[in-house]
């Protein structure tokens, strides 16, 4: 059965890059999807950008929503800026805005 997910990684300069996520993220495929996540991430180095793009992403569950902010601070504390960019609370989820706002960091005040 092909994975519900897709992941691109798209380099747009020498210190400016992204991870695009497309389809279904759910914890059930959190194995594939975090060792694809970890092969894509290993390419940034400090004082390069590495942005996760979520503007495909269908859906997406409480658990890889903590594995992409566990990986986003990993990144950070390396010193790569690191940011989800074009996320939208996804429809169909059991995800409320509040909850999908805070843990992509753009609520009130940010991560």
């Amino acid at each position: 059965m092909p994975s519900a997910f897709a992941l691109e990684h798209e380099q747009t300069s020498a210190d400016l890059g992204a991870i695009r996520l497309r389809g279904s993220l759910r914890l059930a495929e959190a194995g594939p999807l975090w060792t694809e996540l970890r092969r894509l991430e290993t390419r940034a180095s400090r004082g390069q950008t590495l942005d996760f793009e979520m503007s495909a992403v269908e859906r997406i569950d409480g658990g890889v929503m903590a594995l992409l902010a566990c990986l986003r601070a990993e990144l950070q504390r390396r010193g790569v800026k690191s940011e989800f960019v074009a996320a939208e609370p996804c429809s169909g989820s059991s995800i409320s805005t509040a909850a999908t706002r805070w843990w992509l960091g753009s609520g009130p005040g940010g991560r």
